[in-house]
């Protein structure tokens, strides 16, 4: 395995495990704050990280060189919209289902990449989604008996637009570097849903809470949980393509299952026999970069 595939796997990796941390963390936040001004917030703490790593390594341009299109047209739809049904959709259901959800992601990257004829389906790397999307079947609450939400509309709608949007990234703004990219298109993104939430409020007042007691976690689930993992993201999937750093989002069930222990919450053997399945089938996908 080269050394560009090692970082890309070990980026993604990184990035899964911090971002899985925001899954909790949101949940507890939505029982104070409302979906439209909390994806604004996260999405205004998470650009306001990344720009000052833009800065600190020198990856931003002067911003009349900037393909300011292509940043609106990603941060409004592919992260304002897609942001907004991630939270929506939790709010009706709950953090395992909302991750487990998201490992639609090989799928769907592995579909856009090839009817755009970027990428082949090798018969390894098909084998390999097939077993990772199986263990995160096996992960799944579905698969411990629980029935429908009401929200999984709205995260099924989140996943298709960040994989677009991830593929966006990498076609659209190729000169960009991941912090720069990330944080300008998250925030336009931060920025309309601001807009949105002021826009909102004499018909409907939106619930928001800055007592000292929700600030940590705030800090986190925008800072951390967003404005560190997405760079991270954006880097291993350049370095891996998208559909095989999409293959590491099926252990985000698992690692939400496991940060839940240490809020008194168990994992069980068929958990951990489901994550086994999502890391084998990430190596089977990757071995097709040797065996061709």
């Amino acid at each position: 395995m080269s050394p560009d595939v090692l970082r890309g796997n070990l980026a993604v990796l990184v990035s899964t495990l911090l971002w899985a941390s925001a899954f909790p963390v949101t949940q507890r936040l939505l029982e104070s704050w409302d979906p439209l001004p909390l994806a604004a917030a996260r999405l205004g703490l998470a650009s306001a990280v990344m720009l000052v790593m833009a800065v600190m390594t020198r990856q931003l341009p002067r911003l009349a060189t900037l393909p300011w299109r292509d940043i609106a047209l990603l941060g409004g739809l592919g992260v304002a919209v897609s942001v907004l049904c991630l939270l929506g959709g939790q709010a009706l259901s709950d953090p395992v289902t909302a991750s487990a959800i998201a490992t639609m992601q090989p799928v769907a990257a592995a579909l856009i990449g090839y009817a755009g004829g970027r990428e082949r389906l090798r018969p390894l790397q098909v084998a390999g989604i097939l077993l990772a999307v199986s263990g995160a079947m096996v992960i799944s609450p579905t698969a411990q008996g629980a029935g429908f939400r009401g929200g999984e509309p709205l995260l099924v709608a989140n996943v298709l637009l960040w994989t677009w949007y991830s593929h966006g990234a990498r076609e659209r703004l190729p000169r960009l570097g991941a912090f720069a990219a990330g944080g300008l298109t998250m925030a336009v993104a931060s920025m309309a849903l601001a807009l949105a939430t002021l826009a909102l409020e004499p018909f409907r007042p939106q619930a928001i809470d800055l007592d000292l007691g929700s600030l940590p976690w705030l800090l986190w689930m925008g800072a951390v949980g967003v404005g560190l993992s997405v760079p991270l993201w954006l880097q291993g999937m350049r370095l891996l393509g998208l559909t095989i750093a999409s293959l590491h989002i099926n252990l985000a069930p698992f690692y939400v299952i496991l940060i839940g222990l240490a809020f008194g919450g168990t994992v069980s053997a068929t958990q951990i026999l489901g994550a086994a399945l999502v890391a084998t089938g990430a190596l089977v996908a990757q071995w097709f970069r040797q065996a061709r």
